[in-house]
């Protein structure tokens, strides 16, 4: 499995990742598709070498870097979408190198999505077979999980909003689909039961699912865990919600 992120600016450079696609080619390797995947899972030889080439996020260079390439090349890529970022049709998409936290950041602070994919250029790359989809949840954030404690604000986008505010002390923020999060207004706060944790996660995946869903025309039966963080009990809801395949970024 191969994870990409956003190609240039932060990410691995364009001419990197033109290089190692037509290495790729070059030996023969074939792209997997996420059926191929769950053959795989089911016991299923899978005949000849192949990879599965992934991008999570959804950034805008998918549509204007990737995909000619892999439709030249035949290959395919999975793209985890988060939906809450897919631009909408009016607002212009981003034609420059594309940081991710940075990207990240305005849109926390503004809502603008310009350097994600819009409905029409994912309908475009799905008709095209260049891309299928999974989930990578409605708003891959990361939430309180302690009472203000930091006295420090830590240099992440998830942090913006309370470098906006400049005060501290700040909680502690950790993915919110890996775990337990602080309901409540701060400075109280209390912690999620794991009752209350399973049925958001059940809740906020099943969303995704669906929207991906509306907008493929097909089922969608994979997500792929924000920062790859995740949890027994949300695994469960995961399952629940509808998904077969879980990835994450932890090896084994």
């Amino acid at each position: 499995m191969l994870c990409y992120h956003n190609l240039g600016g932060n990410g691995v450079p364009f001419e990197n990742f033109s290089d190692q696609m037509r290495w790729l080619k070059a030996k023969g390797v074939r792209s997997l598709s996420l059926e191929d995947v769950k053959e795989y899972m089911r016991g299923e030889r899978i005949k000849g070498p192949k990879v599965l080439i992934t991008f999570d996020d959804g950034f805008r260079d998918i549509y204007t870097r990737a995909a000619p390439l892999l439709k030249e090349l035949g290959f395919q890529a999975t793209v985890f979408m988060i939906t809450s970022r897919i631009r909408p049709e009016h607002e212009p998409g981003q034609e420059d190198d594309i940081v991710s936290d940075e990207a990240h950041e305005h849109y926390v602070l503004t809502g603008k999505r310009a350097a994600w994919l819009s409905r029409g250029e994912i309908r475009e790359m799905l008709h095209d077979g260049v891309i299928e989809l999974g989930s990578h949840s409605v708003r891959h954030r990361k939430y309180r999980v302690s009472k203000p404690r930091l006295s420090e604000i830590p240099y992440h986008w998830a942090y913006a909003p309370y470098r906006q505010l400049g005060e501290t002390p700040v909680p502690v923020l950790a993915p919110e689909l890996a775990g337990p999060i602080c309901r409540g207004e701060s400075p109280s706060c209390y912690k999620e039961t794991t009752e209350q944790f399973s049925f958001r996660v059940e809740q906020e995946l099943r969303q995704s699912r669906e929207a991906l869903e509306a907008l493929s025309g097909g089922p969608i039966t994979a997500m792929a865990w924000p920062w790859g963080a995740y949890c027994r009990a949300g695994q469960r809801a995961a399952q629940a919600a509808g998904f077969e395949l879980l990835f994450t970024t932890k090896r084994g």
